[in-house]
């Protein structure tokens, strides 16, 4: 595979902390979005825009939701952080734009 030829170990040394940081990021922003969707998916859309959260047994997908807009926040802002670190190693313009 790529990482066991030679050829591509520098490249893996270089690269692959920040994708293997990037791809921790995607996966816990994943899991908190599911977990958010099934609990708030049956609730009504006026109790999805109030906050403080009413009633109590939303309130923490409620309260989630800001905290994982913040993580996610956090991940483009680390992933934009190596592109401009990298360019145009891990992507060009395009890939900026994308973060952006």
């Amino acid at each position: 595979g790529f990482a066991l030829e030679p050829k591509h170990h520098q490249t893996l040394v270089s690269h692959g902390p920040s994708y293997v940081c990037s791809m921790i990021h995607c996966l816990i922003n994943s899991y908190c979005g599911i977990v958010q969707f099934n609990g708030l998916h049956a609730a009504p859309v006026e109790v999805k825009l109030v906050f403080p959260p009413v009633p109590e047994e939303v309130a923490p997908y409620i309260r989630g939701v800001e905290l994982s807009n913040a993580f996610f926040f956090a991940f483009l802002a680390f992933d934009l952080f190596h592109v401009l670190r990298l360019y145009p190693k891990l992507g060009g313009v395009d890939t900026v734009t994308h973060h952006l």
